[in-house]
């Protein structure tokens, strides 16, 4: 039988495992493992306008819109309407600026660049080397303002919530069509087929191309939208000081509504 270990013996045992113990921790506290990465923010800015551009993820990007300038610093987080659940983003696992004054923005997965002078952002599906689309002001300075998108390649738009359009008919895709909101306020029953059905707006647009190319806009905005897909480019009209906005890109479009 072992002979039983002596106190002083068990005190050093023990100090010993009590210094590796504080060793490994202050390894995992301290950052010897990878670090996670950080949400970026870049800011463009105008006499008459500025946009911020918030990088939550590799295919998520948030962005803020308006002509009240300066607006705030790029050091904040975007504001986000109840809408918006999740807030507790990483950050893309890499990001870099390049071009002048940072115009080119780019995670893994994306692509984003900046005209400084117009504030219109081109966005690129890295994944798929795809030209997804451009993004640009509209009436900014007035108080019914909004969003332009070129069509690209995309060849359908799906989402933005409940609106019947044909009777009898299933088909949602609204390209060559608008999206208007229930009379008043954006979220309303109108007449539809001689009665009353739902307009429920859900500022979600899915716009679908060729061999899954795609991406969605989150419009996170509470003010009723007009969404108009016959016009080229796409316009979206809707009111208030700030326009915000997520674009997202994805294998496929039940990968856009699961993000």
């Amino acid at each position: 039988m072992d002979k039983a270990l002596p106190k002083t013996g068990l005190r050093r045992y023990s100090t010993c495992w009590h210094w590796i113990l504080l060793v490994i921790n202050s390894i995992v506290i301290g950052g010897v493992f990878p670090v996670q990465a950080a949400v970026e923010r870049v800011k463009f800015a105008t006499p008459s306008g500025y946009l911020l551009v918030e990088v939550l993820d590799d295919d998520l990007l948030h962005f803020e819109l308006s002509p009240l300038v300066p607006g705030p610093l790029a050091t904040q987080p975007l504001f986000t309407t109840p809408q918006v659940a999740k807030l507790d983003y990483n950050g893309p696992s890499s990001f870099q600026t390049s071009g002048p004054g940072g115009r080119v923005l780019e995670t893994a997965e994306m692509s984003v660049q900046v005209d400084p002078a117009t504030l219109c952002v081109m966005y690129t599906d890295k994944v798929r080397s795809a030209a997804l689309t451009t993004v640009c002001p509209w009436n900014l300075s007035q108080a019914v303002k909004g969003l332009t998108m070129t069509p690209g390649s995309m060849q359908h738009t799906y989402g933005l919530g409940e609106q019947f359009i044909t009777p009898g008919s299933a088909d949602g895709d609204w390209t060559g069509r608008v999206r208007t909101p229930g009379d008043g306020f954006g979220n309303q029953m109108t007449g539809f087929g001689g009665g009353a059905a739902g307009n429920l707006q859900i500022p979600v647009m899915y716009a679908l191309g060729a061999d899954n190319i795609n991406y969605a806009v989150f419009l996170d905005h509470a003010y009723k939208q007009r969404w108009d897909f016959t016009v080229n480019p796409w316009r979206v009209e809707t009111s208030g000081d700030q326009i915000r906005w997520y674009v997202m890109t994805g294998a496929n479009l039940p990968d856009l509504r699961r993000d």
